[in-house]
């Protein structure tokens, strides 16, 4: 765009200037070419710049998604040992209810024990009762 401007404008000196030499416009005409040569110039550098930027976002977003696949795993990771560690606290309570119904019924069968071994008492404890008086 900026070439056509400086094309244009040589175009309307070569109209306009028949006073001046041809040497007067072969300089204008090589300061102009000069000028366009550095435009391109700087376009590539513009170029070379942008897919350089380019080049680090791809790289940032590969880093980010990387982040982003290490702190699900992690995440998945703790969720899975606090699950373990909920099946291991529900077997261990599991297995203290067990052991607490196990104790239940030994201690009502005991109870039974020593109410059936009180009743068969009764009668000697009643005779030493009365011995007693």
């Amino acid at each position: 765009q900026t070439a056509d401007k400086i094309i244009e404008r040589i175009d309307n000196l070569l109209e306009t200037s028949t006073e001046k030499t041809a040497e007067e416009l072969k300089e204008e005409l090589a300061q102009s070419k000069l000028q366009i040569s550095k435009l391109e110039k700087d376009k590539l550098q513009l170029e070379n710049e942008k897919e350089s930027l380019k080049k680090q976002l791809d790289e940032a977003n590969k880093l980010t998604e990387c982040r982003e696949q290490m702190a699900t795993y992690y995440y998945n990771a703790e969720i899975d040992a606090l699950n373990e560690m909920i099946k291991a606290f529900i077997q261990k309570n599991n297995a203290l209810g067990n052991a607490l119904t196990g104790r239940e019924n030994l201690i009502q069968k005991i109870a039974v024990i020593l109410k059936s071994t009180e009743k068969s008492l009764e009668p000697e404890i009643e005779e030493e009762k009365l011995a007693t008086e």
